[in-house]
Parts: structure tokens; C-alpha cells; sequence
């Protein structure tokens, strides 16, 4: 990911944890609500990993009080209590449901590729997802560390991938097909299914396990 695409994902969060911050720094000047929205992201990179930080990451970051470190804490637990909730009610059956639950992480970059990663249950209820990386338009770098760390936090049955190519084919590129044999490799060694990674074009989805290619208008998504 480009430094400057970092950027652009990072302002875009900021402006989400902005309303909370604003809470506790009213009637303190704007400059030092910046300071610690900067301070933050540049230690934890993304809203997701400021919410699921300890709070003594939070406390030495300069101006957290304890209280907001808490405060962001509890508001981690209250969105992984809802994202399980939601995520408890649905069930990744087939393609139109996976691009159906993993598009939402598209739509909020669209101009940039990035790879979601979904754990599942073994009736293919889902446990949780995320955003794993992003990369430049036409690149994502795959780190099964992260995938494997992902799969064992959320004691996954199974393993659902999802990239997008923003404004290309849905064809899975040389580098895409050895990636999926090498996770679905390291997976099996922990037992861990892959699903499937399924790529999202402007073209269609292409189902790497399957080797087969759906028309968007085929899947009836709404």
C-alpha cells in the first residue's frame, strides 16, 4: 500500500472516531483532540486495532486518560457484541451470500484491492471478519501469519477469503491461484478448511477452489 493510500484510509477512519473523542475533549481546544486522533492512528494504523487495544497501548499514547482508554476498550467490546450478533444470523451458504456479507468492506474502498478474511463455524455460521489488508490498486500482499492467527483467535472451523480487482476481471491472476494453494496448505496443517477465495470484478466473481466464473447478474444480490 502506497503511503499515500495509508493516508486516505486513515482520514477516513479518523472522521468515524472523531464524534466519540469529541465527548471527552469538550471544551478543550480541536488541536489536541487532532493530536491524540494522530497520535492514534499512527501507533495503531486503523480504527479496528485501536478498538481491540489493550489499554496500556492506549495509556501511552500522550493525552489517553484512563478513562478514555476504557471507554475504548468497552466501545471494542460493544461492536464485537454487535458483529457477532449479526454475524451470528448469517450464514455464508454460497457465492451470492459471501459477496452479499464481504462487499460492505469493498464498497468502503472501492478504488483499492484488499482481501477480507471470514471465520466460520462448521455449519457456516459466521464467528467474525475482517479487513485483513489492502493494497495498491492493482496488488494485496497475503501474510498467512495473519490469516493463521486469525483462524485460531476465532477457533474457525473453516476460513472464507475474498478480494476485489477494483475496475478489472475477476480472473484470478498467477500470483492469486499460488497464494490459495499455499493457504489452503497451511490451513489443513492446523485444521482449518479454506471455503474458498472468491474474487469480485467488475466482470463478475470467480470461485478459486471452484474454477468457475459467475456473472454478476446471475447472482441475484440484493
Amino acid at each position: 500500500m502506497t503511503s499515500l493510500s495509508r493516508i486516505k484510509i486513515q482520514e477516513l477512519e479518523a472522521e468515524k472516531l472523531r464524534p466519540v473523542l469529541e465527548y471527552f475533549y469538550k471544551g478543550k481546544r480541536s488541536e489536541q483532540l487532532d493530536s491524540v486522533i494522530s497520535s492514534l492512528f499512527a501507533r495503531f494504523g486503523t480504527l479496528h486495532r485501536i478498538l481491540h487495544a489493550a489499554p496500556e497501548e492506549l495509556k501511552a499514547i500522550s493525552n489517553v486518560t484512563d478513562q478514555l482508554a476504557c471507554f475504548l476498550v468497552e466501545l471494542g467490546v460493544v461492536v464485537n457484541l454487535i458483529d457477532q450478533k449479526n454475524n451470528n444470523e448469517t450464514v455464508i451458504k454460497d457465492i451470492p451470500s459471501a459477496v452479499r456479507f464481504t462487499r460492505k468492506y469493498f464498497n468502503a474502498s472501492p478504488d483499492r484491492e484488499c482481501l477480507v478474511a471470514v471465520a466460520l463455524r462448521s455449519n457456516k455460521s459466521i464467528i467474525a471478519s475482517e479487513m485483513s489488508f489492502q493494497g495498491t490498486i492493482d496488488t494485496v500482499t497475503t501474510y498467512p501469519r495473519e490469516i493463521i492467527r486469525f483462524a485460531q483467535k476465532n477457533k474457525a472451523k473453516s476460513v472464507l477469503l475474498a478480494h476485489n480487482h477494483p475496475g478489472g476481471s475477476c480472473y484470478p491472476s498467477r500470483e492469486d491461484n499460488l497464494s490459495t494453494t499455499q493457504m489452503d496448505d497451511i490451513l489443513y496443517k492446523i485444521d482449518v478448511v479454506l471455503e474458498d477465495h472468491i474474487i469480485i470484478g467488475e466482470d463478475g466473481v470467480y470461485s478459486i477452489l471452484d474454477g468457475r466464473k459467475t456473472d454478476l447478474d446471475q447472482l441475484e444480490i440484493r
